[in-house]
């Protein structure tokens, strides 16, 4: 677990993620992933910068045991999937039963996503229009085509919209990411 490891990160939502669990987690967690001697470098643009000034838009090249790196992609993960399902976005997707695996192309990741409109603030009435209008109704439910990251120039991105729309399903993404940096 404190095996010196190097990872690269570009994604901006992961950025902003490890700006705020780093320092914390680095200051409060005793766990056996990390010694307090145990060092962590940042850079980005080949200079150390400190966890917490890690700038969202500049890919960060971070050394630290792989342990921690494991630490952070758990609870990255566990905080995206509860971003996710929770509807703060504006919409809910669907993520059990059969609606969940309806899937275009398994082996490209070509899929469609049903999803239901969530009461939510961070969506304006355009950005529900616009949604609408890259998106389908389909019973109860809305569905719109999203294509995985073997489709996907940056498969670090993970699934995206297909259409015009995408810009708007990630600047729905963003507008979450700048609120959960508030809290």
């Amino acid at each position: 677990m404190h095996e010196p490891a190097v990872q690269f990160y570009s994604a901006p939502a992961w950025l902003q993620f490890l700006r705020l669990f780093l320092p914390h987690y680095l200051h409060h967690g005793t766990h056996p992933y990390h010694h307090h001697a145990d060092e962590v470098i940042v850079r980005q643009n080949s200079r150390i910068v400190a966890a917490p000034a890690l700038a969202p838009r500049v890919c960060a090249v971070i050394h630290a045991p792989i342990g921690l790196f494991r630490k952070a992609q758990r609870h990255y993960i566990t905080l995206r999937d509860h971003v996710w399902r929770s509807g703060i976005l504006g919409f809910t997707p669907v993520l059990d039963g059969q609606l969940a695996g309806d899937w275009i192309d398994f082996r490209t990741g070509h899929k469609r996503v049903h999803f239901a409109f969530a009461d939510s603030a961070w969506m304006s009435t355009n950005d529900r229009a616009d949604v609408q209008a890259v998106s389908e109704s389909y019973g109860d439910y809305w569905r719109s085509v999203v294509f995985g990251p073997a489709g996907f120039p940056d498969a670090g991105q993970g699934p995206q919209p297909l259409g015009h729309g995408s810009s708007l399903w990630l600047v729905l993404g963003r507008r979450g990411d700048r609120q959960l940096r508030i809290l």
